[in-house]
């Protein structure tokens, strides 16, 4: 379990998943998003510092998750991309809510997932057992 929060709402929380590259991939997530702001995921092919306030700007795909998932529950997220045809399918508890379009074309593969709580803007989800990334 990950429990993403900023303790100081001036900085930025975020968390970087590495995983091995792929033309093509899914990757499944349950999310609970306490508050509507939500936090920002993105999917790109390259390593970014977990605070770098502008890494949406070069990923592959991002979207902010309240225009998605409805805060106070939790949500079964699906991630299904093909960097050939530019698309990243999302399904939200087994629904289909649409294909993001590439920002930009990907040198090889998706390889990390990040999850981002802007600073001064971003819930605060409440502590949970096991890891947890913040940034102070």
């Amino acid at each position: 379990m990950l429990a993403l929060d900023a303790p100081d709402p001036e900085w930025t929380a975020a968390a970087v998943w590495n995983f091995p590259s792929g033309r093509r991939g899914r990757l499944r997530l349950r999310l609970l998003a306490t508050q509507a702001a939500g936090p920002l995921l993105s999917l790109t092919d390259h390593f970014s510092v977990p605070f770098d306030d502008e890494a949406e700007l070069e990923s592959l795909w991002s979207v902010r998750l309240a225009e998605i998932l409805r805060a106070g529950a939790w949500h079964d997220l699906e991630i299904e991309w093909d960097v050939d045809t530019g698309g990243c399918r999302l399904r939200v508890d087994g629904a289909d809510t649409g294909v993001l379009r590439a920002q930009r074309r990907a040198t090889e593969g998706a390889s990390y997932l990040r999850l981002r709580l802007p600073a001064a803007e971003g819930p605060r989800l409440p502590p949970a057992s096991g890891s947890s990334a913040s940034r102070r």
